[in-house]
Parts: C-alpha cells; sequence; structure tokens
C-alpha cells in the first residue's frame, strides 16, 4: 500500500514505534509518518515525528489528512466496543486508505497473556489466572482491583466485530496452523487496485 502512494504523502501510525518501522524496513524519507501514541515514542528518524494523543479522538487531525493511516495490533487495547467504534470513525475520517490489524478472539492461545483459551473464559476465572501467577507480559496481580481492570484492558474482536468497525473495509484473514490469528481492515484508495483476500472468509 504504501509503494501505491503519492510522494510526500503522509502516513498516520497509531500505537506503533520507530523500532517497527525499522524492522519493516522504512528507508523512505519521502513518505512521512507520525507516530500517535499515550506516551511519547522516541524517534531518530527525520521522517518519523511521534506525538502524544487519544486513539479515540484525533481532531488535531482534518478530514482526509493522512493518505494511509496504519495500526497493528492496537484496537484491542479499546477496553469497550463503544471505544473501538470511536478509534475506528477517527482512522477512517483522518485517512484516505487505512490497514488495521487486530488480533483474533478465537486464536486458542491469547497473544498478550499467552494461557490457552484466556478470553474464552469468564472474567472471574480470568482474574484467578492472573492473580495466582504471571501470564504472558504481565507480572502477577496482587489485588483483586489491578486484577480486573488488567482483564478489561483488552477486548479482542471477531470478523463481524471489525467489519462492523470498518464497513468500507476489505477484512483479511490471517491464519496460523489452520486457527483464525488475526484480521486485517483494509481500505485502498479509490484509485487503487481492488484487494482480493486469497485466503477467503472466515
Amino acid at each position: 500500500m504504501i509503494g501505491e502512494l503519492d510522494p510526500g504523502a503522509p502516513i498516520l501510525d497509531v500505537g506503533g514505534t520507530t523500532d517497527y518501522w525499522n524492522t519493516m524496513g522504512h528507508r523512505d524519507p519521502s513518505h512521512p509518518i507520525v507516530l500517535l501514541n499515550k506516551t511519547k515514542e522516541s524517534s531518530s528518524c527525520p521522517s518519523i515525528t511521534a506525538m502524544t494523543g487519544d486513539a479515540r479522538d484525533l481532531s488535531r487531525f482534518a478530514d482526509g489528512s493522512f493518505a494511509l493511516v496504519h495500526s497493528n495490533s492496537t484496537l484491542q487495547y479499546m477496553t469497550s466496543f463503544d471505544d473501538q467504534r470511536r478509534m475506528a470513525s477517527e482512522i477512517r475520517r483522518v485517512g484516505l486508505s487505512y490497514y488495521v490489524q487486530a488480533p483474533s478472539f478465537w486464536f486458542p492461545l491469547e497473544t498478550h497473556f499467552l494461557f490457552p483459551a484466556f478470553q474464552w473464559h469468564p472474567e472471574r476465572i480470568q482474574i484467578a489466572l492472573v492473580m495466582t501467577s504471571a501470564l504472558g507480559w504481565y507480572a502477577r496481580q496482587t489485588s483483586l482491583t489491578a486484577a480486573r481492570a488488567l482483564v478489561r484492558s483488552i477486548r479482542l474482536v471477531t470478523r463481524a466485530e471489525l467489519s462492523a468497525l470498518f464497513p468500507d473495509a476489505t477484512i483479511i484473514t490471517e491464519r496460523y496452523f489452520g486457527w483464525t490469528k488475526s484480521y486485517v481492515a483494509m481500505k485502498r484508495h479509490i484509485s487503487a487496485r481492488p484487494f482480493d483476500d486469497p485466503k477467503g472468509k472466515a
């Protein structure tokens, strides 16, 4: 998608990091990138500008400010469907095109807590698990309040939910050993060629 952009076309990365773009091999200063996070990222790349902000409120940017809005594994940190809808609406407003990836609710190994079927258990079981031991990227929680806040801090989505959030997008299914690992909501600019998902719907 970046290769389809005109020279100088700006990109917004909601929840992104400089390390991510370095890993992806970004070396093209003709596409300035704005990183938006809750806390400011460091940036040593002259074509990358780091800013702080809220993904649910991009009012500092005008409609269609960015040729491409990119967001990788950030949507799930919006803790309610309403907040996810607000983030999606803002991405669709400020971006002429977008690429939004989100982990799937249906993948059997929850990728934050690294515990099988964690997201399928009732909340009371999830709370008990995070208070019993360290799971995934998180230390063991020592209070009920902290444990409840942690398990509610991540809301994975289904394909139908992502499609509802981005009704003008093509939804791509990413699979791992046959399991639905994540989804991508993808909208190309109207002048770009259409995209067909080779893996079909799930």
